[in-house]
């Protein structure tokens, strides 16, 4: 004598073997998303995101080390935003760890030691982001700002100068030459 129960629940297992794959693989490109996700937002300008889906993708760590410098730097350029240049000094050179070649990050962090008064770190990463690439007029703007800064306004005009030869009219560098007198 048969239960009437038992054909539903032969029906209820044969629903869960296809549903338990299917959770499964839904599960898998929502995670794919969400990665995808966390890069776009890494960068994002409000910092508050920005660390947020930066950590996201760090802690994931199933990246490249390339792209897990990218995020190291959005995430410190997010601290920096925030003031908090203690983590926005680690984020980028962590960045730096793991990409040496990371441009921006030598920058970053030289600008934001030299918001903090150590102007000699500052040009040690300044003179590293120029050797990456002589031409970059933003490490020589980021430079001539700590210089003048330092007070060292004719080393800050020299490097002004130079963003105006690499691109003439330059707005921030003739603003900041007329700012210093020339």
């Amino acid at each position: 004598h048969r239960n009437w129960q038992e054909p539903q629940r032969g029906w209820k297992m044969q629903r869960r073997t296809w549903f338990f794959p299917l959770a499964i693989v839904a599960c898998m490109m929502l995670a794919i998303e969400a990665k995808a996700g966390d890069w776009g937002a890494c960068s994002d300008d409000n910092p508050d995101v920005s660390i947020f889906h930066c950590t996201a993708f760090i802690d994931g760590g199933a990246d490249s080390a390339k792209n897990i410098a990218r995020a190291y730097y959005h995430r410190g350029n997010a601290y920096g935003a925030k003031e908090m240049y203690d983590r926005a000094i680690s984020d980028h050179s962590k960045a730096i760890e793991l990409d040496p070649e990371l441009l921006n990050a030598y920058r970053m962090r030289g600008l934001i030691r030299g918001l903090t008064g150590d102007y000699a770190q500052a040009m040690v990463d300044f003179d590293k982001a120029l050797a990456l690439s002589p031409n970059d007029e933003e490490t020589y703007l980021s430079r001539g700002v700590v210089y003048e800064a330092q007070g060292e306004k004719q080393k800050a005009a020299q490097d002004y100068r130079k963003i105006l030869v690499l691109l003439p009219g330059h707005k921030l560098a003739t603003e900041a030459l007329q700012g210093l007198g020339e």
